[in-house]
C-alpha cells in the first residue's frame, strides 16, 4: 500500500466511532492533555483518528479528521464550513504541543475533514513539522483570523475531476447566485444536498443567502480522473454524489501511478 493509499485508508476509519484495523505499521496514538479512545478524538460533532506510523522513515503523527456524518456538520457546510474547526481546540493544542517537541505531523481528512485540515495548516504558516493531505476537500472560507488563502507547498489535495461537492465549495457564490435567478434549479439542488445531509428542503433554501463567497483549497492539487471531466454549474446537478464518497477516492488512489503527497 502507497502513503495516498494509506492516508486515504485512515481518512475513511475516522468514520467509524469503532475500533478498525489500522494500516500496517500504524496504532492508535496518546497525546497529552486530551483524551482519546482508541486514538479516536471526539467532542460534540467533531471527531478525528489520531495515530503513528512511520513515514518516509519518519515516526510521524497522523490526525485523520472526519467528514461530515451530521446535521450541524452539513449545516456549516452550507453557511460557513470555518465555524466547525472551534470544536477541534482541545485536539489542536495536543497538536501544537507534540509537534513543539520536534515531533512530525500529517493533518489529513476527506470531505469536511479535508478543510480542517485546511484550516489548521492556515494557522501555522511556514511550520515544518506539518504537512496535509486532503481528499475532496471543499475548502474553507477565507476570512479575517480564520483561514487565510495562500500558496503552501506543504499541502497536497486530491479531488475526482467530477466530485459535486469539491466544484460546490470551489463554486459557491456563483452556484447560489445561479439557484437564486433559476428556482426551478434551485429546487433540485436543495433536494439533492437535503438527501445527502439529512437536512430539510426548507434549511438548505434558506442556506443559500449565507453562499457569497467561495471555499478555497490551499497547496497543490492531484486531479483524479472520475467519470466525467469537469462539471459546470449548469451540470453540477447532474452529478453522481458517489464520485465524493471516500471509497471512491480509496480506489482511485490505489491506481499505480497517482503521485504521493509532499512530505519532508
Amino acid at each position: 500500500m502507497n502513503l495516498v493509499e494509506t492516508l486515504a485508508t485512515l481518512a475513511g476509519d475516522a468514520y467509524s466511532n469503532s475500533p478498525v484495523v489500522l494500516p500496517t505499521g500504524f496504532q492508535a496514538a496518546t497525546l497529552s492533555g486530551v483524551t482519546l479512545h482508541g486514538g479516536l478524538f471526539a467532542n460534540g460533532s467533531a471527531a478525528a483518528l489520531v495515530t503513528t506510523g512511520l513515514v518516509d522513515g519518519l515516526q510521524t503523527l497522523v490526525v485523520a479528521f472526519r467528514g461530515s456524518d451530521d446535521a450541524t456538520d452539513w449545516l456549516n457546510d452550507l453557511r460557513n464550513i470555518d465555524q466547525s474547526y472551534g470544536a477541534f481546540q482541545p485536539l489542536v493544542s495536543a497538536i501544537e504541543r507534540y509537534a513543539a517537541a520536534g515531533g512530525h505531523v500529517i493533518l489529513e481528512g476527506h470531505s469536511l475533514g479535508g478543510a480542517i485540515a485546511q484550516i489548521f495548516m492556515s494557522e501555522h504558516p511556514a511550520d515544518d513539522h506539518y504537512r496535509a493531505v486532503t481528499f475532496g476537500s471543499p475548502g474553507a472560507l477565507p476570512e479575517t483570523g480564520v483561514f487565510h488563502a495562500a500558496a503552501d507547498p506543504r499541502i497536497t489535495n486530491y479531488a475526482i475531476s467530477d466530485d459535486p461537492f469539491v466544484f460546490l465549495g470551489e463554486h459557491r457564490a456563483e452556484v447560489a447566485s445561479y439557484a437564486l435567478h433559476h428556482p426551478l434549479y434551485g429546487l433540485v439542488l436543495a433536494a439533492e444536498i437535503g438527501d445527502e445531509s439529512g437536512l430539510s428542503l426548507k434549511t438548505v433554501a434558506q442556506s443559500e443567502a449565507f453562499m457569497t463567497g467561495d471555499y478555497v483549497n490551499n497547496g497543490a492539487v492531484v486531479t483524479l480522473h472520475g467519470h466525467s471531466s469537469s462539471l459546470s454549474v449548469s451540470s453540477v446537478i447532474a452529478a453522481n454524489p458517489a464520485e465524493h464518497d471516500i471509497a471512491t477516492y480509496l480506489k482511485l488512489t490505489s491506481v499505480s501511478g497517482v503521485p504521493e503527497p509532499f512530505m519532508w
